[in-house]
């Protein structure tokens, strides 16, 4: 995050730097404070104006206590320092608006580098410290003010027989998925006793007994991840929130279940939320779990195919990903991954950097929108890429990092899309490639190489 930003995540730094002054005279963190409070009083506004009247008071509640947080002394108010202020002959008001007498510089915006000798150094920064005390509260409870004062009252709305009746669907979901998974974790039990008696009494592996229950364990699968397929569906009607759960009550219950999070954990912000739920979706085994009548099953390994749950993943991502840029944040993964599964590429350690919004508002203004399909975007860079007319990024053996060529092109390019689905694209010898690639041949198009026009 570059020095001028100025927002959210500064004013909590702000509050928070008991060193401040080694780097900023108390006016200057005045004038900072205020320049945030300008800025997040535009942004709330904003962001209200999206929320559904059900999350606005979540958010607005996960702003305040991230504030009350924050270590500075929230009771300290004029009285504290009413007596620099007679002295000084200055008034908060003029403070505040900057309106006082220039020989006041020397003392109240002065840099009081320790590494400087400066006469009367240790009065300038009992003053400095005493006003830096007051200005923190006040601004603080100005923000937390305007917050509290955007709150709504929201009556819930009470459960009808329809939405009962919803419930009762899930819990009938719930039931399917947890007897698939017991019966199933029961053989397994069940083989394995047995295999063992085998091994004790020296008779014969017998290769049938673990055929057997890779066939029952195939069917337990494909059970669980229809009941899945179909909770998802269900879970929209009724709100109900898990792990997998679709993107619609995914975002329903964010506001909520950030104030849950920032109150459980005493120094977290709402960038480390987004964090946290980032690495869990791109790591879900151990978030895939179900509580039902007291029973809790993981059931990770009972989802028969990854793709089929991958569109409300990828909108959670897409959802969480952009609130963490207005953050301050972005977030990158290294080039090693790991395949868990025939479908199932586990990206490799993932990195969040702070932004540096001066350069970050610079390279947007500069990127190129595309108005195409993703698709399109993807085939013609990857064809410019083979033709010789430019360079895609390789991995160590030679092959094309189509996950980093698809970050490049996009830091570029502005395209509605996320990197994961455009590396897809890139490839076109991916399933999603060879489509785009049978509809442009099929329209005779054809890009010459590099040098056939040299």
């Amino acid at each position: 995050m570059s020095a001028n930003y100025y927002g959210f995540e500064k004013f909590c730094e702000l509050l928070d730097d008991s060193n401040v002054l080694k780097k900023h005279s108390v006016m200057g963190v005045v004038k900072m404070l205020q320049l945030c409070i300008t800025e997040i009083k535009s942004q709330i506004l904003k962001d209200i104006l999206e929320l559904d009247n059900t999350k606005i008071d979540y958010y607005l509640e996960s702003k305040i206590l991230q504030i009350e947080k924050q270590d500075y002394l929230k009771d300290y108010g004029v009285e504290k320092i009413s007596h620099f202020l007679k002295r000084l002959n200055v008034t908060v008001e003029q403070l505040r608006e900057f309106e006082y007498d220039q020989e006041l510089n020397n003392i109240i915006d002065k840099n009081l580098s320790l590494d400087t000798y400066h006469d009367n150094f240790d009065e300038v920064r009992a003053i400095q410290e005493s006003f830096l005390y007051y200005f923190l509260a006040y601004y603080a409870k100005e923000l937390i003010y305007f917050l509290k004062s955007n709150k709504i009252s929201y009556t819930e709305i009470p459960i009808t027989k329809e939405e009962m009746m919803d419930t009762e669907n899930i819990n009938g979901l719930l039931d399917e998925v947890f007897k698939n998974i017991i019966e199933s974790n029961n053989e397994r039990i069940d083989l394995d006793r047995e295999l063992n008696v085998f091994h004790i009494e020296g008779r014969n592996y017998s290769p049938e007994l673990e055929e057997g229950f890779e066939n029952d364990f195939r069917f337990a699968q494909w059970m669980v991840t229809v009941a899945i397929q179909k909770l998802q569906i269900a879970s929209v009607q009724n709100n109900y929130f898990f792990f997998d759960c679709a993107f619609s009550v995914y975002e329903n219950h964010y506001e909520q279940r950030l104030l849950e999070f920032i109150k459980e954990h005493i120094d977290a912000s709402e960038a480390d939320f987004i964090k946290q739920e980032l690495q869990d979706i791109y790591n879900p085994k151990e978030m895939r779990v179900l509580m039902h009548n007291k029973e809790t099953v993981h059931y990770h390994s009972f989802i028969e195919s990854e793709n089929k749950l991958n569109f409300s993943k990828n909108k959670k991502i897409a959802f969480l990903t952009e609130k963490l840029k207005k953050e301050g944040w972005i977030m990158k993964f290294t080039e090693d991954t790991f395949l868990e599964h025939y479908d199932r590429l586990i990206p490799g350690e993932m990195i969040f950097e702070k932004i540096d919004e001066v350069d970050e508002n610079i390279n947007s203004s500069k990127r190129i929108k595309w108005i195409g399909k993703p698709s399109q975007l993807g085939f013609i860079m990857s064809n410019l890429a083979q033709l010789g007319y430019i360079e895609a990024p390789l991995r160590k053996n030679g092959e094309i990092n189509y996950l980093q060529f698809a970050r490049l092109v996009m830091q570029t390019i502005e395209c509605e899309t996320t990197e994961s689905t455009l590396s897809k694209y890139l490839n076109l010898d991916s399933e999603k490639g060879q489509e785009t690639l049978r509809k442009f041949e099929s329209k005779n198009f054809r890009i010459p190489h590099k040098k056939e026009i040299s």
